[in-house]
């Protein structure tokens, strides 16, 4: 993947889920996550803010499905952890990611300080103010998509978060009975899901 400062797209952290969940069901450390996801996100986009926006969406899955509190997950991956960051990555990408580490989601976060873009960080910020504002599957998805742009991505970065916290009966029916090929996409998220099961009996 491009190492060019532009080339800080969403594709990368669109695609993470499974390699996170790896991580999650593994129990790895932190160090032993980073290194994995650096490598899954570099396919496609080498940046260092990419591999930062991807290890910070791992750890924010991570304390969401352990704590199955949103707001207790954000304040243990992003309080104060400026400090813990810097120690991992360049200040180029921990200054990047300010939006996210400077920033009190209970208080003075607002979906206006958030820009509409395809950038990776104002989409990791997208899903997780989405998680966090909201207290079911969907209304995050309907606040990802209200910020515009790029509303798939946005979507599914942050329904894969809210999945992951609510379960598919959460998923609306109306959304999935107008899928085209719905059996065949339940089918997969099936096996998906098997996979994780299977491996954690």
């Amino acid at each position: 993947g491009g190492t060019n400062i532009k080339d800080n797209g969403n594709g990368a952290l669109m695609r993470m889920f499974p390699f996170s969940m790896y991580c999650i069901l593994k129990n790895y450390s932190d160090e032993e996550t980073l290194k994995l996801i650096r490598k899954a996100a570099g396919l496609t986009h080498g940046h260092e803010i990419n591999a930062m926006s991807c290890f910070i969406y791992t750890l924010f899955l991570r304390e969401c499905i352990r704590t199955r509190n949103p707001e207790r997950a954000y304040n243990l991956v992003f309080s104060n952890a400026a400090r813990y960051y810097v120690q991992l990555f360049s200040e180029e990408a921990v200054q990047a990611h300010s939006i996210l580490l400077n920033t009190n989601f209970n208080r003075s976060f607002d979906s206006n300080c958030i820009p509409e873009s395809g950038y990776v960080v104002d989409s990791l910020a997208i899903a997780v103010y989405s998680v966090l504002k909201t207290n079911n599957y969907e209304d995050a998805i309907k606040t990802a998509v209200n910020f515009g742009y790029d509303t798939d991505t946005n979507a599914a970065i942050t329904g894969s978060i809210a999945g992951a916290i609510y379960g598919i009966d959460q998923i609306p029916e109306r959304w999935k009975n107008v899928l085209k090929k719905r059996e065949e996409l339940l089918h997969l998220g099936k096996q998906f899901s098997a996979c994780f099961v299977q491996y954690t009996a």
